[in-house]
């Protein structure tokens, strides 16, 4: 049975982390958001239906140790290149923004400023051609013909929530293919698909096991558009929707 949102106004007088009025919401089955009144936002993932909820309990006993089931929730809402809306639960934390390696591809682009991976790193900053052509540095980076790209998350750690884990911010009209790799430990890695086409997103459920945690993302061209001045993909930014804050 598919739950519809419901609203329940709870007024929680308790001289604890809560106070004044709290609006709970019951999203789907599994997931709950809470809105406290100075406008900030919490996530709690439910370990079953929201519709077996009998009491909620407020108290510091009542809260999950498991720190995937609450976290406070930064979310924001970026746009692809595309078009495309995504929302980040985690915002701008959720970004990758270590590089571990950078492999170029042959050919490469002619343009050295396609070629500083940390352009890669933090938030999707790309406006468009124009505007690139103006920087020093432009703000995507270009693998090249079967180059590749490793990243780190050193903030949060990638999960598998429900629906999309991952989303990669590639820059132009279409998503030039890429595999893409996920490792905890940056030495053993698992091939959790490709982007291609339309897609940037991508599900790893299929592909890991229950509580794993990521800190390591690659992207490899798949050598699909090896010619011009920017040959393979370019990446602007790589995002872990799936995100805990690393304690």
């Amino acid at each position: 049975m598919i739950v519809k949102k419901a609203v329940i106004i709870l007024t929680i007088a308790v001289s604890m982390v809560f106070s004044g009025i709290a609006y709970i919401y019951a999203e789907g089955q599994q997931k709950m958001t809470i809105l406290y009144k100075d406008g900030k936002k919490q996530v709690i993932y439910l370990d079953e239906s929201s519709c077996n909820i009998l009491t909620i309990d407020f108290s510091t006993q009542g809260m999950a140790a498991d720190p995937r089931k609450q976290y406070t929730d930064t979310s924001k809402q970026y746009t692809d290149t595309r078009g495309n809306r995504v929302a980040v639960p985690c915002g701008k934390l959720a970004f990758a923004d270590r590089v571990v390696a950078y492999n170029i591809g042959n050919p490469a682009p002619t343009d050295r400023r396609a070629m500083n991976p940390n352009s890669a790193l933090g938030e999707p900053d790309y406006i468009s051609e124009e505007d690139s052509y103006k920087r020093p540095v432009y703000p995507d980076v270009t693998l090249g013909c079967g180059g590749s790209i490793t990243l780190e998350f050193t903030r949060v750690s990638l999960v598998d929530v429900q629906g999309p884990d991952l989303y990669i911010f590639e820059t132009g009209p279409a998503v030039e293919p890429a595999m893409v790799e996920i490792s905890k430990d940056g030495f053993n890695w698992i091939n959790v698909g490709r982007v291609s086409g339309g897609k940037a997103s991508l599900d790893i459920h299929n592909y890991v096991s229950p509580n794993d945690q990521f800190r390591f993302v690659r992207l490899t061209d798949l050598r699909s558009a090896c010619g011009g001045n920017f040959p393979g993909a370019d990446i602007d930014a790589v995002a872990a929707i799936g995100c805990i804050t690393v304690q």
